[in-house]
């Protein structure tokens, strides 16, 4: 311990250090009275909406964001595919945003085939789990079978 040191420097540096560990420019602004125009990750009044229940109501009753991008970016890239664009009439960087778009809807759908798999590999192994359970416990493979019948309809 250095002459200028006391017992306490311990909690001064760790009293410190969770605020120099977070980013300077941090900024949330959160309103407790508009919890009610939250739409999950995006608030419609904050994008500006000219019309923020119609907005809303688009998001709630017809498509997400998500499925919206979705259907633009699938219809967009029927057209690409089908030749709706003559690549010789692009320039350069019209060429690169389109291979960008194209690429970016690749990655997509090798995320999408991903989830499938991904999806199906967890029902093959809850199907295992029910049948280790069968052997292994034959009433509580009852009763799960009873609630799996009671919960599809």
């Amino acid at each position: 311990m250095s002459a200028s040191a006391t017992p306490f420097d311990w909690l001064t540096y760790w009293w410190t250090t969770p605020t120099r560990l977070t980013p300077e420019s941090l900024k949330q602004v959160i309103n407790p009275w508009s919890f009610s125009t939250q739409q999950g990750f995006i608030n419609v009044n904050l994008m500006q909406s000219s019309d923020p229940d119609m907005e809303r109501d688009i998001v709630e009753n017809v498509a997400g964001y998500g499925r919206q991008l979705g259907r633009i970016s699938e219809t967009l890239r029927v057209l690409l595919d089908h030749g709706a664009l003559r690549a010789a009439a692009l320039s350069p960087e019209d060429r690169k945003a389109v291979q960008d778009f194209t690429d970016m809807t690749d990655q997509i759908a090798d995320l999408k085939r991903q989830r499938e798999q991904l999806t199906s590999g967890e029902v093959n192994a809850f199907v295992e789990t029910l049948q280790r359970l069968r052997e292994i416990n034959p009433d509580g493979y009852r009763r799960a079978a009873e609630q799996l019948r009671a919960a599809l309809g």
